[in-house]
């Protein structure tokens, strides 16, 4: 572990402050050279589907009670994922779920 401006640097990507905790690391999927590492998407999307369109991928997956619902992703290698929407932005009847 090496010193620099009070934040500590090691191999294994982490960055530590003052030696104690993690700030910050970012799960990512793809490598870089043209392989990627499981989990793909390291986030709870319990019964994905994926449709494709074109050279475009889209995916959405159950939301139960949670709004917004049904979140919409894109891909384009299906390895890169973002997310570009909701197909429920409100939960009907509106008066009762506020």
């Amino acid at each position: 572990m090496r010193k620099k401006d009070s934040v500590y640097s090691r191999n294994d990507g982490l960055l530590y402050l003052g030696g104690c905790t993690e700030i910050s690391r970012t799960w990512v999927a793809d490598k870089g050279n043209g392989t990627y590492q499981n989990p793909v998407l390291y986030a709870d999307y319990s019964d994905p589907d994926v449709c494709a369109a074109g050279d475009d991928f889209y995916m959405t997956a159950s939301s139960f009670n949670c709004i917004p619902g049904l979140p919409i992703l894109h891909s384009r290698d299906l390895v890169n994922w973002s997310l570009v929407n909701y197909a429920l932005p409100v939960q009907e009847p509106k008066r009762v779920f506020r």
